[in-house]
């Protein structure tokens, strides 16, 4: 028999509120904008510890679920990352969000004294095809790949 969470629990959210799951999982397909965040924890390769590795994943997870709007879906994606759909949400609205949470990242105390940055790419497209706008963002990390900032994926009509 499981407890009901309360108030207060419900704000304690972390890792496991954060699913991992497929995004092509046969659900409804939506053709609305959406905006697409991949959120890279920079260094985290070099972090050996796997009780470590859990502890910083659990503190930026809650980082993005308190930073970002309650409808915007987080996942988990990979070992050290999450991806972030924002319905809705064009893409000035989505590198502000972006940078907002890079920066309260970057000043959670438990965080910074682990030196613990993020690096966020961003891509506009739609909910109907989020593995392209998926793509694009990892690939605005990967090509112009600098720790602790915010790059905007290439607009695929460039």
């Amino acid at each position: 028999m499981g407890s009901e969470s309360s108030e207060s629990e419900s704000n304690e959210q972390g890792i496991d509120d954060c699913p991992s799951r497929r995004l092509d999982d046969g659900g409804p397909v939506v053709d609305r904008p959406a905006s697409t965040l991949m959120v890279k924890i920079d260094g985290f390769e070099s972090v050996g510890q796997a009780k470590r590795r859990r502890k910083i994943i659990d503190q930026v997870s809650w980082v993005i679920i308190d930073t970002l709007r309650s409808s915007d879906a987080v996942y988990r994606h990979g070992d050290a990352g999450f991806c972030v759909v924002m319905a809705k949400t064009p893409e000035n609205e989505a590198l502000a969000a972006a940078d907002r949470l890079r920066s309260n990242v970057e000043s959670m105390p438990l965080l910074a004294e682990a030196g613990v940055t993020v690096a966020v790419g961003v891509a506009v497209g739609s909910e109907a095809d989020l593995p392209r706008s998926i793509a694009r963002a990892e690939a605005a990390i990967m090509n112009g790949h600098v720790a602790n900032r915010v790059v905007r994926a290439e607009d695929p009509s460039d």
